[in-house]
Protein backbone atom coordinates (compact mmCIF):
# COMPACT_ATOMS: atom_id res chain seq x y z
CA UNK A 1 0.00 0.00 0.00
CA UNK A 2 2.85 2.07 0.98
CA UNK A 3 4.45 1.42 -2.35
CA UNK A 4 1.11 2.22 -4.07
CA UNK A 5 1.01 5.80 -2.38
CA UNK A 6 5.09 6.69 -3.49
CA UNK A 7 4.14 5.83 -7.43
CA UNK A 8 0.79 7.56 -7.04
CA UNK A 9 2.37 10.44 -5.42
CA UNK A 10 5.43 10.70 -8.03
CA UNK A 11 2.77 10.46 -10.76
CA UNK A 12 0.63 13.24 -9.34
CA UNK A 13 3.76 15.62 -8.90
CA UNK A 14 5.44 14.99 -12.65
CA UNK A 15 1.58 16.04 -13.99
CA UNK A 16 2.12 19.12 -12.02
CA UNK A 17 5.18 20.07 -13.20
CA UNK A 18 3.63 18.99 -17.11
CA UNK A 19 0.68 21.83 -16.28
CA UNK A 20 2.87 24.08 -14.57
CA UNK A 21 5.44 24.26 -17.32
CA UNK A 22 2.80 24.27 -20.02
CA UNK A 23 0.97 27.40 -18.19
CA UNK A 24 4.62 28.95 -18.33
CA UNK A 25 5.20 28.45 -21.56
CA UNK A 26 1.79 29.53 -22.83
CA UNK A 27 2.32 32.58 -20.27
CA UNK A 28 5.27 33.48 -22.25
CA UNK A 29 4.35 33.20 -25.51
CA UNK A 30 1.17 34.94 -24.98
CA UNK A 31 3.53 37.87 -23.68
CA UNK A 32 5.94 37.33 -27.08
CA UNK A 33 3.13 37.74 -29.25
CA UNK A 34 1.26 41.05 -27.93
Amino acid sequence: MLYFFQELTQLFNAICVAIVTFAIKRYFDDRDGH
